[in-house]
């Protein structure tokens, strides 16, 4: 199993940990969060700017390894109020993101 970080596009990251599980935190103009901007006007603005900042994020629960993953199911079980209806939930604070990474790094491996 894995314990890696990732950085993607200046405007979010993923963590996997050795359980076989990751969580994706994205907070860029295309994700669910204070900072989306879907204009194209602010395409390639992300790795232009050295610091990229959002109140909110998006989070994803995902499975595998970093070159091969996928969603995970789980998240709407383990996270119900978070993960209704996609595998993606939206708008979440810095302390539920911290909630969502802690208790999905404590999970049994699958």
């Amino acid at each position: 199993m894995y314990s890696k970080f990732l950085s993607l596009e200046n405007k979010g990251f993923q963590m996997f940990f050795t359980n076989g599980y990751g969580v994706s935190v994205q907070y860029g103009i295309s994700n669910y969060c204070d900072a989306q901007d879907l204009s194209l006007s602010a395409l390639g603005k992300v790795m232009k700017d050295r610091v990229w900042s959002s109140k909110t994020a998006e989070i994803a629960m995902c499975k595998g390894s970093p070159d091969k993953w996928e969603f995970a199911p789980e998240a709407r079980i383990l996270f119900p109020d978070w993960f209704r209806n996609d595998d993606v939930s939206g708008r979440m604070t810095t302390n539920e993101v911290a909630e969502f990474i802690h208790t999905v790094s404590l999970l049994p491996g699958w």
